[in-house]
């Protein structure tokens, strides 16, 4: 019986039918592998570009939050230009202590999330391992067997 005919099998993973098609994977992962290493100082100032394109975007966009809290203070208020940044800094400073609370709350739960999401993805992990296992034929078992007598 082949992994691909097991009814629990995860139609996520492919196994190799044979040595064919995982030499083929090889090839392409390891053609891909040299094409990065082969670009990478093309690939890295691509994305160190586009990361200052996005920064002096958002820049530009928190300048004009600015400039428009500014104007709207000051039409609301009339207070000057030093008066309505003192009440923006005031603002964000009681803004990031409020988050600051808020993270520190939420802290516990993000842990505990995190904590389930891992033992599911080791629960899953060494179900598909297993399952994987069982569909090998003895032939395909007997390599993986003494690697593992090896090691161990």
């Amino acid at each position: 019986m082949h992994i691909s005919d097991h009814k629990h099998s995860n139609k996520l993973y492919h196994y190799p039918n044979d040595d064919n098609a995982m030499l083929k994977r090889i090839a392409i992962r390891f053609t891909l592998l040299f094409f990065t290493i082969a670009n990478i100082d093309t690939l890295v100032d691509w994305s160190l570009g586009l990361l200052d394109l996005l920064f002096d975007y958002l820049h530009l966009l928190l300048d004009l939050v600015e400039y428009s809290i500014e104007n709207l203070l000051g039409l609301l208020f009339s207070t000057g230009h030093y008066q309505s940044e003192i009440i923006m800094v005031n603002g964000a400073i009681v803004f990031a202590i409020y988050l600051t609370y808020r993270c520190y709350q939420g802290f516990p739960q993000f842990i505990d999330h995190q904590k389930r999401n891992f033992i599911a993805a080791h629960i899953r992990r060494n179900r598909r391992n297993s399952t994987y296992w069982r569909g090998l034929n003895l032939i395909s078992k007997r390599p993986l067997h003494e690697v593992l007598r090896i090691i161990c």
